[in-house]
């Protein structure tokens, strides 16, 4: 066959689709490029190569979609992921509950060893923690120098929180309660609010 006919004949026929539930060889389920971890904690991944993740949590945080988040919306969206990860329905999200979070739903927030030294910026919920200790952290790089980074959650979110359900427990009693859960986004929604127009773009997030 002549080669311009059969490059319109290859042209012409139909593609494959794009695969919605991409599957490994081990039957696990694959994800493309980074992920995002909202706020709140929960994982947004990308199910094909040009899913944008941030996206895909703000139009489900947006309630009214009008392209603006409130921080009644914000805390309607740390009410919906309590839910979640409250599985059992007692109110509170229980160490057991936080564990299957850590380990299933967002393994992300596990991070990495680093060196607990340097001048990273301060986590979304610094106020809750104890001492200063686990307020900076900093990671060797190449040539020797020290990068300043965000660990766990934090290099994956907008905040620089390693580990967004954990640090809401503001009392230390080892679980998490609907009303500092609720706490937890309005804090976060105000530090995100850097302009304190009271509400939040997607372009406004993105930069």
């Amino acid at each position: 066959m002549p080669l311009l006919p059969a490059l319109l004949l290859a042209l012409a026929a139909p593609q494959p689709p794009v695969d919605q539930n991409p599957i490994d060889v081990l039957g696990n389920r694959r994800f493309y490029g980074r992920p995002f971890i909202s706020p709140m904690g929960e994982p947004f991944r990308q199910r094909v190569p040009h899913d944008e993740p941030l996206a895909d949590w703000f139009q489900t945080a947006d309630l009214n979609h009008d392209g603006y988040l409130t921080v009644e919306e914000m805390v309607a969206d740390g009410d919906r992921f309590f839910a979640v990860l409250d599985a059992n329905g007692d109110g509170r999200i229980d160490p057991e509950e936080i564990d299957y979070y850590e380990r299933v739903i967002a393994p992300e927030v596990q991070g990495e060893p680093f060196g607990l030294s340097g001048n990273l910026a301060p986590s979304a919920d610094d106020s809750a923690l104890p001492d200063n200790s686990q307020k900076y952290a900093t990671r060797i790089g190449r040539g020797g120098g020290h990068v300043h980074r965000s660990d766990g959650a934090g290099r994956y979110s907008l905040l620089n929180t390693p580990e967004p359900v954990t640090s809401a427990d503001t009392d230390f009693s080892g679980s998490v309660t609907l009303q500092e859960f609720r706490a937890a986004a309005r804090r976060r929604f105000n530090l995100l609010d850097q302009s304190q127009t009271r509400r939040l773009s997607l372009s406004q997030l993105k930069r």
